[in-house]
């Protein structure tokens, strides 16, 4: 006599076959879309690239040309099976005014291309060569396409060389430390016109207004020297007068001296 199965039993197995209909039927969608994906033509592109505070460093032609140089083919002409989203990401972000970028296709064969700007926060002037530093600490070339509204730094400034912020004792990391705390705060990045390097590393700051300059130093008790300086310029030169100093010095520990 055949064995009853059990009614808990046979529901189950009822239920393994339902979900192994679903499977079925979504693998098969996957299989037709993937087939069509492969053959279809990108229907339209947008790229988004975000501005960095107004200013627009690479722009969409660039984008383009990015990925045509990569792939041999116009972006809105590609066909999506050729599309290889990662490369593509990769190869936009290997360019030193790009951070970031995504890229994905949407149900109606859009392609979508979101781009991060590299953001500037320093402007190297020196025998070295002419480039930005970005907040991330990397090089940036001068862009064609804008200029970037940040200090200027010039005098003893070493070459660059890609990781050089993972050394504490550099000096192209004593200055990016001090641009990077400068670019952040709202009431310094407005008042910093010039970072000037001089031996060692030893750093003036030269201010847009006033006729004075500040010694800092190098980047030793850097959030108590610029808290020091706002202390001063808050209290001290409304007093006194903007013209009173010469030089304002950070240097020394615990105090801010300033010389007539």
């Amino acid at each position: 006599m055949a064995q009853k199965i059990p009614a808990n039993a046979k529901k189950t197995i009822e239920r393994l076959a339902i979900l192994g209909s679903i499977l079925f039927v979504i693998g098969l969608l996957m299989t037709v879309r993937d087939w069509k994906l492969g053959s279809a033509l990108a229907k339209e592109t947008h790229i988004n690239i975000k501005p960095v505070k107004g200013k627009t460093y690479i722009v969409a032609e660039d984008i383009k040309k990015i990925i045509r140089d990569s792939t041999g083919q116009d972006i809105e002409n590609i066909v999506l099976g050729n599309l290889n989203i990662r490369s593509i990401e990769e190869k936009l972000k290997s360019n030193p005014f790009v951070f970031d970028a995504e890229v994905y296709i949407d149900a109606r064969n859009h392609i979508y291309i979101e781009v991060e700007q590299n953001e500037p926060i320093l402007r190297i002037i020196a025998e070295t060569g002419n480039y930005y530093i970005s907040k991330s600490g990397q090089k940036i070339p001068q862009s064609k396409r804008d200029v970037a509204r940040v200090p200027v730094a010039t005098g003893k400034i070493p070459k660059y060389r890609t990781g050089y912020w993972l050394s504490s004792v550099n000096d192209l990391t004593t200055l990016y430390k001090v641009a990077n705390y400068i670019h952040q705060d709202d009431f310094l990045r407005p008042l910093i016109e010039q970072i000037d390097m001089g031996d060692y590393g030893s750093l003036t700051l030269v201010p847009k207004l006033g006729h004075h300059n500040i010694e800092f130093g190098n980047d030793e008790r850097l959030e108590e020297k610029f808290r020091y300086l706002k202390i001063f310029y808050k209290e001290a030169l409304p007093q006194h007068g903007w013209e009173k100093y010469k030089t304002i010095s950070l240097k020394y520990r615990g105090q801010i001296v300033g010389v007539r």
